[in-house]
């Protein structure tokens, strides 16, 4: 694991990404992007995330890019993409106990994904600061290397005491919109609550079938599900809030692929994360629970050698702005903390 510092003004934050990307022998996909998609993705993020039109172009000049292939490349490659969520296992819950919210998140992924992930630790003039946790972009083997690496957050925690993370589903089809790690910035740099957080999102186009779990220094929490242009809120049920790699909602769940798949461990990791939470699901519910959970698990805590592992586990003591990070590393256990000093 690897620390990035962004410290500045947009444009001395571009910079900064695109120096690090030089350094790094960054490449250009070379993905063919029809121009009427790229026209119509360009438009949406004119509209809702300006900002990182503007963040490309710098990175493009500073590496040496064609700007619009690059602005192509990385607006709109996605939906030329076949949803890969098949193989994800990630597992985020969230229980409330007395007046306090614990959540805990596992990322699992491809085994190369532990030598390449980063944490970015990000403070642009006039937003919220925050910390998030990439894979890079990391996929398979031959994607691994820090030249196709990308500043892509899959979670981030802001000051204001605000988590977003994603989980995928089993969707193929994409639509035009942000996409899952441009949502999850522009949730951190701009929403204090989780009630700001659903309302920017139910906004804002998404290009793939994504659950975004979001929870806030004041005990809230939600799971908002998109695909085929239909958003989903899911709350609480007694305290406890579970997402995995399907959609639960009502709404979408029919238009998720894996149903038909009911031994996908998916299904295991949501009961079992709901068992182990119910074994002490009171007054007395810690964070020492959550750890539990997310490190002692099995399905839960997921090492299927290079196939999938997991990369990283995040336990937040919400309520308190007290977030935790936990990575395996050769020697064992490594625990970083993600809090943000005030």
């Amino acid at each position: 694991m690897k620390i990035l510092k962004f410290v500045g003004s947009p444009d001395k934050i571009a910079a900064q990404i695109g120096e690090f990307y030089k350094a790094e022998h960054r490449v250009m996909n070379n993905t063919h992007i029809s121009r009427s998609i790229f026209r119509e993705q360009l438009k949406i993020y004119q509209k809702y995330f300006p900002e990182i039109i503007a963040e490309l172009k710098i990175i493009a000049q500073i590496c040496g890019f064609d700007e619009e292939q690059f602005l192509a490349s990385s607006l709109a490659e996605n939906l030329n993409m076949k949803n890969i969520g098949w193989r994800e296992s990630c597992t985020i819950f969230g229980v409330a106990s007395g007046d306090k919210l614990f959540v805990g998140r596992n990322y699992d992924w491809v085994a190369q994904a532990r030598d390449a992930f980063h944490v970015y630790d990000v403070a642009i003039d006039g937003r919220c600061q925050w910390r998030g946790v990439s894979d890079m972009n990391t996929y398979d083997v031959q994607h691994k290397s820090s030249k196709h690496w990308s500043f892509a957050p899959e979670d981030a925690i802001n000051e204001k005491g605000l988590f977003i993370g994603l989980t995928a589903a089993h969707v193929t089809k994409m639509n035009y919109g942000l996409g899952s790690t441009d949502l999850i910035r522009l949730v951190a740099e701009t929403c204090a609550t989780v009630s700001e957080a659903l309302a920017l999102l139910k906004k804002v186009p998404w290009s793939r079938p994504k659950n975004y779990f979001i929870a806030d220094v004041h005990g809230d929490m939600a799971v908002i599900s998109g695909a085929y242009g239909i958003k989903e809120i899911r709350r609480p049920e007694n305290g406890i809030l579970i997402q995995t790699n399907h959609f639960v909602g009502q709404k979408l769940k029919r238009y998720d692929e894996i149903i038909k798949n009911p031994t996908h461990t998916t299904f295991l990791r949501y009961h079992e994360a709901y068992r182990e939470i119910m074994k002490k699901h009171d007054d007395k519910f810690n964070i020492r629970d959550v750890r539990r959970i997310l490190r002692d698990t099995p399905y839960v805590y997921t090492n299927e050698g290079l196939h999938r592992q997991t990369i990283w586990s995040i336990l937040m003591e919400m309520t308190e702005k007290r977030y935790k990070m936990i990575y395996d590393t050769a020697i064992g256990e490594t625990e970083y903390d993600m809090s943000l000093k005030d």
